[in-house]
């Protein structure tokens, strides 16, 4: 076996990696606290594209699309990977849209021809939204991990589950700090790099 495996980023690896000075014991601000930075990419990433901002954090994070810490590189692509995942979600879900949806004329209802589409297609949608729910709980786990924050996995899933877009944008606040770095919407890591 010739090809050498990248190591595992450490905790203190990937926060020196990522040029974040992490806040310890709690988080750096509240789940509500999105409008402390109203006007940065970083509060219209978290209303308007929280998936592409999550990519982001778990990157910054030196977490796979899995949610699982891996080496500075893969860490790098995640960010890619998931909004890569996210378009050829969107993609499949409008063309069946488009080619096997179509209305009832008397009552203009939307329905699907075969049953097992509609099956197929709720099948589809469940896994996608488990999958985000998975990686929202896993990286606010490996965050907590990372800063000794108190909190358990039941608490994540609650959080994650009530109000995605909070529980991201408050990792986004806490693994960069806004008022030293600079906010971007189209990087690896969404911060100047």
């Amino acid at each position: 076996m010739s090809e050498q495996q990248e190591p595992f980023l450490t905790p203190q690896e990937a926060q020196e990696d990522s040029g974040d000075d992490l806040p310890r014991g709690k988080w750096r601000d509240g789940l509500c606290d999105f409008f402390s930075h109203c006007g940065k990419p970083v509060c219209l990433k978290t209303w308007f594209c929280s998936p592409c901002l999550l990519g982001q954090v778990m990157s910054r994070s030196g977490l796979d699309v899995l949610g699982r810490p891996t080496s500075a590189e893969l860490a790098r692509k995640t960010s890619c990977r998931l909004i890569s995942f996210l378009i050829t979600y969107y993609v499949i879900v409008n063309v069946v849209m488009i080619t096997i949806f179509r209305k009832k004329c008397e009552e203009c209802v939307p329905e699907f021809v075969n049953p097992y589409v509609d099956a197929i297609f709720s099948a589809l949608n469940l896994l996608f939204g488990l999958y985000f729910l998975l990686i929202i709980i896993r990286t606010r786990a490996e965050i907590r991990m990372k800063s000794g924050i108190d909190g358990s996995c039941f608490g994540d899933f609650f959080l994650a589950w009530c109000c995605d877009c909070c529980v991201i944008g408050q990792m986004a606040r806490h693994t960069a700090d806004y008022d030293e770095q600079d906010d971007r919407c189209c990087t690896f890591n969404g911060l100047a790099v």
